[in-house]
């Protein structure tokens, strides 16, 4: 099928409460640790700390990073569009923030018209714990430091079909 639309955007409010006045860090949290427990997400993408070392030599990788939500949705509310994501056994969904102006405008005729569309959404985790590998140029030496960059959050690809059924 043809993408006639394709846009990769933050959601925001992450850092905050959702419309249940529940923290979303403590959604997408138990989200994650239950995505472990089943076997939908690893840990470092589940390399072993050698591996770790080799492939991201002077750089930071991230404990979920890039790594995504089973299934993620829009609502379009007034002038604000919310995004959900769904519990790994599909049975609820949690409200986790909102996209910016910018994409509320490039997303919204798509959303009223949603009979006409197939949508295709990613919730990609970003940011969180990571471990940093440092390459000592002199000595070869290799040294891990661990952080937390306290912004564990979510980026959506939005990819739009037409429907032709």
């Amino acid at each position: 099928n043809e993408v006639i639309f394709s846009h990769t955007t933050t959601v925001l409010g992450t850092d905050k409460n959702n419309e249940e006045k529940i923290k979303v860090k403590n959604i997408l949290d138990a989200e994650i640790k239950q995505g472990v427990k089943l076997g939908y997400l690893d840990k470092f993408d589940g390399l072993k700390m050698s591996e770790l070392k080799e492939e991201y030599e002077n750089d930071i990788v991230y404990e979920y990073a890039d790594q995504e939500f089973k299934r993620t949705g829009l609502v379009l509310d007034g002038d604000k569009v919310k995004v959900y994501i769904y519990d790994w056994d599909m049975k609820a969904c949690h409200h986790v923030g909102y996209i910016d102006e910018e994409s509320v405008n490039l997303v919204k005729q798509y959303l009223i018209d949603r009979e006409k569309y197939s949508f295709d959404i990613n919730g990609i985790i970003v940011g969180g714990k990571y471990k940093k590998i440092i390459k000592d140029e002199k000595s070869g030496k290799i040294t891990v430091e661990k952080g937390n960059d306290g912004n564990l959050g979510l980026e959506i690809d939005i990819n739009i079909i037409a429907r032709k059924d």
